[in-house]
């Protein structure tokens, strides 16, 4: 399943994540200065848990250069919890121009809290 994962992503990251996502806009975080976005046409459904792609798009350029970042995570819908599975850094916004960075995660789960974006997140994905 990682190889799959990792080829999947790797194949993604050659092109424009624009020219094959509708990106739908979610929630923002000021904290982190950044707007949350979901593919839902990505998502995939294995029981209780989803799939998905998301876009982090930040107002200010990250210490690696990148300006949005391409996420692959999972979401479980009946224990509220989250993981990451790869991401992908792009120098420019919403997934735009070259790949930085690519990293295979082996993320645990992470509880989601009430309202938050992640919340929000979830509550979107979970109804797809």
């Amino acid at each position: 399943m990682k190889t799959m994962l990792a080829l999947a992503l790797v194949a993604l990251s050659l092109a424009p994540m624009s020219a094959r996502a509708q990106w739908v806009y979610l929630s923002s975080n000021d904290t982190l200065g950044m707007d949350l976005y979901a593919d839902l046409n990505s998502v995939r459904k294995a029981g209780n848990v989803r799939t998905v792609l998301e876009l982090w798009n930040f107002a200010q350029t990250g210490r690696d250069g990148e300006l949005s970042t391409i996420v692959w995570s999972e979401i479980d819908c009946n224990h509220r919890s989250k993981r990451m599975l790869a991401f992908i850094d792009y120098d420019q916004a919403i997934g735009h121009g070259k790949a930085l960075n690519f990293q295979e995660i082996d993320a645990e789960w992470r509880a989601i809290r009430p309202n938050s974006v992640g919340n929000k997140q979830m509550k979107t994905i979970c109804e797809q």
